[in-house]
């Protein structure tokens, strides 16, 4: 029997301040994205933060509307 590692098989979060760097833009910008409902997020205990598959979902649409 096999034992998953607990951090291959957790999720990865992202701070506000870390998208705003993948996407090159403001944090202001993220936290107007964030509201919008146009990137997802969690709040862990109190926290925001975006999921790797949100983040993933956003620009992937992106790159929708651009081809």
């Amino acid at each position: 029997m096999s034992v998953m590692s607990v951090e291959t098989a957790a999720p990865e979060y992202f701070k506000v301040k870390q998208v705003a760097g993948k996407l090159n833009v403001s944090v202001r910008t993220v936290y107007e994205l964030l509201a919008s409902k146009e990137l997802g997020s969690v709040k862990i205990r109190g926290a925001l933060r975006v999921p790797a598959d949100c983040l993933a979902e956003y620009a992937a649409r992106l790159r929708g509307n651009d081809a």
